[in-house]
């Protein structure tokens, strides 16, 4: 069982709010706790059959309660609530997993109950610097209300830790809602992937190719549904030693299709895409 702790949020004495009027700003204290209680049925060797319970509580952040002016890394002007309360998720997990042999395997389900989750509305209100109207920030308000969040993943791996050829296949997806209120905002893609590595001696090599499906489970404030991409990435390195000091060489290909990456949880997806493709060259050791 967790500890409660104790989390503060301060920010400057003063602040100007949405419409310029100046604010004195009040110290929170929040007092947290969290805790799980679990089990693990190996109900033959090598398989078993898992059921996790947790609590966990957060306290909303210096941003989310106290923010009243433009974000430049978003193009948002956000706008906080100092009157926020901790979130508090209550979550259960079961899993059933292989763990022994040359082929293992593991999958999940886990549904999770948030009271006060904190999001971010964009209002669709264009407004400048001073959150006047007209400018070139998207106004995004700091809002609280009930969610659940609930998915699903599963992988199977060949030769997870031997030497030699590895493989693994994997996939996930989560949905997300606020109570009477449709969709969370910037829920993830569903995903489906493969890993194909190499080890043996100095070598290392890997190549990995990942789809993620078209996301449109979009809150009732967002537009743009993003599109469904694939995604392959490939390395390969070697490590030579040197003295007492072991070197990597290393050579890594990102997006190596070059498609428009354009990812659901970012809140500049329908501007700023992923980088295409691109290379990195480089070598590493340690002292």
């Amino acid at each position: 069982m967790g500890r409660p702790v104790t989390a503060w949020s301060r920010a400057s004495p003063e602040t100007h709010d949405a419409h310029g009027r100046l604010n004195a700003l009040r110290a929170r204290c929040f007092t947290l706790g969290s805790g799980s209680i679990g089990g693990l049925w190996t109900f033959q060797p090598g398989y078993g059959l898992g059921l996790t319970g947790s609590l966990a509580q957060r306290a909303p952040s210096t941003e989310e309660l106290y923010s009243s002016g433009p974000h430049e890394a978003t193009g948002t002007y956000d706008i906080g609530n100092p009157d926020f309360t901790r979130e508090t998720s209550r979550n259960l997990e079961l899993s059933l997993q292989k763990t022994d042999g040359l082929v293992r395997w593991k999958a999940n389900l886990f549904y999770n109950r948030v009271k006060n989750f904190v999001y971010g509305d964009v209002t669709g209100v264009e407004v400048d610097d001073s959150g006047a109207a007209g400018g070139e920030f998207n106004e995004r308000i700091f809002r609280q209300g009930d969610a659940t969040i609930r998915g699903a993943e599963a992988e199977i791996a060949y030769n997870p830790r031997g030497a030699g050829w590895s493989g693994r296949l994997f996939a996930d997806t989560s949905r997300g809602t606020l109570e009477n209120a449709g969709n969370l905002p910037l829920q993830p893609a569903s995903r489906a992937g493969v890993d194909v590595n190499y080890r043996q001696g100095p070598w290392r090599s890997s190549v990995t190719l990942l789809r993620a499906l078209r996301q449109d489970r979009l809150a009732s404030f967002e537009t743009g549904v993003t599109p469904a991409y694939t995604q392959l990435d490939a390395s390969v390195a070697y490590t030579q030693n040197f003295g007492r000091h072991d070197v990597t060489w290393f050579l890594i290909g990102r997006n190596l299709l070059n498609e428009d990456i354009r990812y659901a949880t970012s809140v500049l997806r329908n501007e700023v895409p992923q980088p295409g493709r691109n290379l990195i060259v480089g070598v590493r050791t340690a002292f």
